[in-house]
C-alpha cells in the first residue's frame, strides 16, 4: 500500500502465505531513482547496511519539503496582478504535452519583511505533493509575464525531469537532462539576463 503518514514511513509484515510480504510505503518513494527503489526493495526484504543507509538518506532528504507543504494552508493562484493557473496550464499544454499533474499557488507575503535580503528563492517544487510555489515579488506589473513563465517553467521541469543520485551518492535534481530541458524555453537567454538586471533592484524595493 502507498501511505500519506508523517510518521512511519514504511511499515512490513509477512502475509498469510509463505514468502508473502506486506507493506506500506510512503508516496515520497513514487518518484524515486532506481537506486532507491532497489535499495527499498532489499530493506523490505532482507535488510542490510547500506540499503538502510540509502533509503533513511531519501526519507530525511525530502521529509522537510513534505512538512512544509502540509504546514502551510492551501494558497491561492489568484494574485494581485497574475494568476498562476492559466500560465501554467498553457506552459505545460505547450512544453510538456499537458502531461504533468501539480497545483500552482502563490506564497505568503511577509507582514514585516527583513530589513535585509541577500538571497530568495522565486519558486519551489514540491514534486512528492505536485506542489509549485512561487515567490510573491514576481506578483508585479514590474516583472514581465515572459519572465514568470520562464520560472514556472523551471519548476514545472523539475516534475517532468526525475532527479538522480551521483556517483557520491547526493541527491542531484539540476541535472544535464534537466538542464538540457531548461534551456529549451524560447526565451530561456532573455530571462536568465532580465534576472540579471533586474532582480536585485526588484529586492531592494
Amino acid at each position: 500500500k502507498i501511505n500519506d503518514n508523517v510518521r512511519n514511513m514504511i511499515t512490513c509484515s509477512r502475509g498469510p502465505r509463505r514468502g508473502e510480504i506486506r507493506a506500506s510505503v510512503h508516496h515520497m518513494f513514487l518518484g524515486a531513482p532506481i537506486g532507491v527503489r532497489d535499495a527499498l526493495a532489499t530493506f523490505l526484504v532482507r535488510p542490510d547496511d547500506e540499503c538502510r543507509r540509502i533509503v533513511r538518506e531519501y526519507i530525511a532528504e525530502h521529509t522537510p519539503a513534505l512538512h512544509a507543504s502540509r504546514r502551510r494552508s492551501p494558497g491561492s493562484p489568484r494574485g494581485d496582478h497574475y494568476d498562476l493557473a492559466p500560465i501554467a496550464d498553457r506552459i505545460n499544454q505547450r512544453y510538456f504535452d499537458g502531461r504533468l499533474r501539480f497545483t500552482i499557488e502563490w506564497g505568503r507575503r511577509l507582514r514585516k519583511p527583513p530589513r535585509r535580503i541577500r538571497q530568495i528563492t522565486l519558486g519551489a517544487c514540491y514534486r512528492h505533493a505536485n506542489l509549485v510555489r512561487m515567490h510573491p515579488i514576481l506578483d508585479s506589473p514590474r516583472v514581465p509575464q515572459f519572465f514568470l513563465e520562464y520560472v514556472i517553467f523551471h519548476e514545472l521541469a523539475h516534475i517532468a525531469v526525475p532527479a538522480r543520485r551521483g556517483a557520491d551518492g547526493r541527491h542531484l535534481n539540476h541535472t544535464r537532462e534537466f538542464y538540457e530541458v531548461e534551456r529549451s524555453f524560447p526565451r530561456y537567454r532573455e530571462a536568465v539576463a532580465w534576472q540579471d538586471a533586474n532582480l536585485d533592484r526588484l529586492i531592494r524595493d
